[in-house]
């Protein structure tokens, strides 16, 4: 099979990178913010080289996050502005339906950073209504709407999912804090929190002193859990990044991050396990973190691996530039996509790199 992927570009308020490439196809998908709020970019990088004729066409208001359904190559893009999903098939470039995220004379939802689980359920953290919104990928039924947040639950700002094995995580940005949730929408009681449904980010922190600043998670934003979903990373805009073992839904290690921490996503590592790669919006640099560096599945000892400078000298320029080129990103992805769900279609050429262990990284 040759290798084709398409890149996809909203041009949306706050767009950002989601996710991820697919099977067949290869597609992969990235997000930026541009001046237009309304449109989708569609190039074709089958040839890998240079673009000159992008496809654009209307997608909606204020599309926020990109992500493919696993099991037939869909893409699903959120709309922050239009409170819905709406779902484009695999090849084409027309949306053939929506999701509204939420039903006739409710408030709307303002949907942001969703993920899709392997099964194809849908969820979206719900801004404006401060809730999780959980929805059958197929045939669009609002399955569930949890409440999110729990520090400050009058305003939680609920802004991206990770999806693990039998958990989803909802990160709440003014709230400071994960959501536990299962499958199905229900709440999932956090014992290190007295029981509560959600992981405090912020337990050692004094917001009148400022002391604990560096060891909490203070506006947490992108919140990936690794393809074996043992494991979940969060980008704070605080400045640092969490790391919370699923067995115990415990924060068991904060390490450093650049100016407006934003975006993380696993890629597979040469001979077995994963980094995290994370992006931030003031940086020209890209943190790799390694949380199990020993492969024991003790993930307390997670280090920043390296960085990776975003600067690049070749690119043409109308000037010089005199000191930190390069520039910072709200997302990041890694290729091949080596989540569960997506993993297991990946064409043989990308599949060739992974260990058998990466190839079947949910139990």
């Amino acid at each position: 099979m040759s290798k084709h992927w398409i890149t996809i570009i909203l041009t949306g308020l706050f767009t950002s990178i989601s996710a991820t490439p697919t099977f067949g196809s290869q597609i992969s998908i990235v997000g930026r913010i541009q001046s237009e709020y309304s449109h989708i970019e569609i190039e074709d990088f089958s040839s890998q080289s240079t673009i000159n004729n992008p496809t654009f066409f209307s997608i909606g208001d204020s599309p926020s996050h990109v992500m493919t359904i696993p099991n037939n190559d869909n893409i699903t893009v959120a709309i922050n502005g239009e409170n819905r999903v709406v779902t484009i098939p695999a090849g084409t470039t027309t949306p053939v339906s929506s999701i509204s995220t939420q039903m006739p004379g409710q408030i709307p939802a303002n949907p942001h950073g969703h993920w899709i689980t392997p099964e194809g359920k849908i969820v979206t953290p719900n801004i404006n209504t401060s809730d999780t919104g959980f929805y059958d990928g197929n045939s669009g039924q609002i399955l569930a709407r949890p409440a999110a947040g729990g520090n400050f639950p009058h305003g939680p700002h609920p802004i991206a999912i990770g999806v693990g094995n039998n958990r989803v995580y909802a990160a709440n940005l003014l709230d400071h804090s994960l959501n536990v949730y299962d499958f199905d929408g229900n709440p999932v009681p956090v014992a290190t929190n007295g029981g509560k449904p959600y992981i405090n980010l912020i337990a050692g922190y004094n917001p009148v002193t400022g002391e604990g600043a560096a060891n909490s998670g203070i506006l947490p934003i992108q919140t990936p859990v690794d393809p074996t979903g043992r494991v979940v990373v969060t980008a704070n805009t605080g400045g640092t990044i969490t790391v919370v073992d699923t067995s115990s839904d415990t924060v068991v290690a904060i390490l450093p991050c650049d100016p407006g921490c934003h975006g993380v996503n696993f890629g597979a590592k040469a001979g077995g396990g994963y980094y995290a790669y994370v992006s931030s919006k003031f940086s020209n640099r890209l943190i790799v973190v390694d949380t199990d560096p020993n492969g024991d599945g003790n993930f307390s000892d997670a280090t920043v691996a390296g960085t990776i400078s975003m600067a690049d000298n070749t690119a043409a320029t109308d000037d010089a530039v005199v000191s930190l080129a390069g520039m910072g990103g709200q997302g990041v992805l890694a290729i091949p996509n080596v989540y569960n769900g997506w993993v297991q279609n990946l064409p043989s050429g990308w599949q060739a790199g992974l260990t058998d262990a990466q190839k079947n990284a949910a139990p």
